[in-house]
């Protein structure tokens, strides 16, 4: 039941408007499974109150869940509290700035009370942190046309992002020289596209390069400040070992 993708869902979503995405349970979570299933249960079925007093209680058991918060959010929306949905999915998110359920939700909530522009960046970041993350893709397709956050605008950042997608197939065959080669060919394309420094940050990490991968993140920090996917992954290096991974 936590994998149910209905989770946290606002209720009556239209065809036309994302309904907010459930994140799964994480593993070796404090709050009791069972709860966490009833609650799921009793939302599925329309019990909103129910489910309110399950998720509020789970959440105050163990605060620092943040998808706890997101799925009271998500009831709270199906009940129309909709400025109580918002400041749960806030606090959900001052907890955990890289999760991109929240973001989504948050986008499908901002939909629903008329604020597109403010919804599309919401969908954007979540896509943003986690390029694979297909409910706000399909969000972004549908409400802009395009899924992609970064596509390359002109002809140098079209080349870079060639290059840097022949960096990670020579990373992945362990062609680590190979890789650098073409990174850096890239940052002569587009030295201020952030895509590459991303691209180099995770090739230096898989080649065991730490100041490398540090300083690629800090380049990328540098062009996108409000990234908190870059600040996570930039501060989790730093406090490894200087001698590289572990």
């Amino acid at each position: 039941l936590e994998h149910l993708r209905s989770l946290g869902y606002l209720a009556g979503a239209r065809r036309d408007e994302a309904a907010p995405a459930a994140a799964p349970a994480p593993a070796g979570i404090s709050s009791p499974q069972g709860d966490r299933n009833l609650a799921a249960i009793a939302f599925q079925e329309g019990r909103y109150e129910e489910a309110e007093r399950l998720y509020r209680a789970l959440a105050q058991a163990d605060p620092a869940d943040a998808g706890l918060r997101s799925s009271l959010a998500g009831v709270l929306g199906a009940l129309g509290r909709y400025e109580e949905a918002m400041r749960e999915l806030d606090e959900a998110l001052a907890r955990d700035p890289i999760n991109p359920e929240g973001y989504h939700n948050k986008g499908a909530l901002l939909e629903r009370l008329g604020r597109r522009d403010q919804a599309v960046e919401q969908y954007r970041t979540a896509v943003r942190y986690r390029p694979d993350f297909e409910p706000s893709r399909q969000a972004l397709a549908r409400l802009t046309g395009s899924a992609e956050v970064r596509a390359p605008r002109n002809e140098a950042e079209r080349k870079a992002t060639a290059l840097c997608e022949q960096a990670a197939d020579a990373a992945r065959r362990g062609a680590y020289p190979d890789a650098f080669a073409r990174l850096d060919e890239a940052k002569r394309a587009a030295p201020d596209y952030v895509l590459v420094f991303q691209y180099e940050a995770n090739v230096a990490y898989l080649a065991g390069d730490q100041p490398r991968a540090i300083a690629a993140l800090e380049r990328a920090l540098a062009l996108e400040p409000g990234n908190q996917l870059f600040r996570h992954n930039l501060e989790e290096l730093r406090k490894q070992p200087a001698e590289g991974r572990p």
